[in-house]
């Protein structure tokens, strides 16, 4: 490695870990002789190697940032971005902030520059189809928010900030002296990047999901400091805490194009997450029938019916409140 840092250097955990450290120790200490050691501690940590010199340049520069965040009137994406800053856990965004390099020129900045394009958003319940200037078919499922833009060379630029979508992109030529344009769809914890494809990315409050149903998915994240390829009939599931698993995508997933919902074996209380997300209301179960396991099709826009079903399948009652909330129970309870 030449004495210039490369812009785009790996920095390794256990460096990453060590800035942090040393920057949480400096952030506590007073004006103190405390304060001068940790000083001569740091530059004597600096001087191990020129990628200890770079992390502590991008952590600085990260928090810089991070703080004038604070001072602007932030709207729309930005204010969302910050509102995670709590979930992902201090020590977390500041790993990822070591990872991309310093904001203004890494991934986080994106997050908090307005997104020039065209906005699709569904309500609670609304499901609702777009084709894009390629070709490339896209579905929004419910409470969903899309951004939409276009690229200097004809990419496709997707920001998911919320909900659900299925895409269908057409075959690209990539073999050709001019290739046809990429597309990526980005989220607040990764990046994907699909391969002439079929695919699903899901924004969650806890977590991004990937599933990929035909052709190839590649993605990264700063966050967790990795990047994966998926094949068909994957999924990957990346929490906001970084923990990443790895599954199978079930087409069965997609039954919400059709107004219903599919599920096998999937406990009481996580079907009926599910199913809230397409009413106006809270529908949850008591601790006691939560692991209760749920099979079979469902509508979703039926719920009287489908509390009729599981009430006979499994011996609850569903009892509504202030015509809002919902919580089921055992029977004999």
């Amino acid at each position: 490695m030449s004495q210039d840092s490369p812009k785009h250097a790996v920095i390794p955990r256990h460096i990453a870990n060590e800035a942090i450290d040393l920057w949480m120790l400096l952030q506590e200490a007073g004006e103190s002789g405390e304060r001068r050691q940790l000083l001569e501690r740091l530059a004597q940590w600096q001087n191990r190697s020129v990628l200890h010199k770079l992390a502590w340049q991008r952590l600085t520069s990260f928090q810089t940032d991070w703080d004038a965040l604070h001072t602007e009137n932030l709207q729309g994406v930005s204010r969302r971005v910050l509102g995670r800053r709590k979930a992902l856990g201090r020590r977390q965004l500041l790993l990822a902030g070591i990872a991309c390099g310093a904001l203004s020129t890494g991934w986080f900045w994106s997050q908090r520059q307005p997104f020039a394009g065209v906005v699709y958003r569904t309500g609670v319940g609304e499901v609702r189809s777009l084709t894009l200037h390629n070709g490339s078919r896209v579905q929004l499922n419910t409470s969903t928010e899309l951004y939409v833009s276009v690229g200097a060379e004809g990419e496709m630029h997707l920001r998911l900030t919320a909900g659900e979508i299925l895409v269908e992109t057409v075959p690209r030529k990539t073999s050709t002296a001019t290739p046809d344009p990429a597309m990526v769809v980005q989220t607040e914890l990764m990046r994907v990047q699909p391969l002439g494809t079929r695919f699903s990315v899901r924004v969650d409050d806890a977590y991004v999901k990937a599933s990929l149903y035909e052709g190839g998915l590649q993605l990264d994240s700063p966050l967790a400091q990795e990047s994966w390829q998926l094949l068909p009939g994957e999924s990957l599931t990346l929490s906001r805490s970084g923990k990443v698993s790895r599954g199978q995508s079930n087409s069965q997933e997609l039954a919400w194009q059709r107004r219903m919902l599919v599920v096998n074996s999937m406990p009481l209380k996580y079907f009926l997450k599910e199913l809230s997300r397409y009413h106006h209301m809270w529908v949850r179960c008591a601790p006691s029938i939560a692991e209760y396991p749920v099979s079979g099709t469902y509508p979703i826009d039926d719920l009287s019916s489908v509390f009729k079903v599981l009430g006979d399948q499994l011996g609850v009652e569903f009892n509504t409140y202030l015509g809002v909330w919902v919580i089921a129970r055992d029977k004999l309870s």
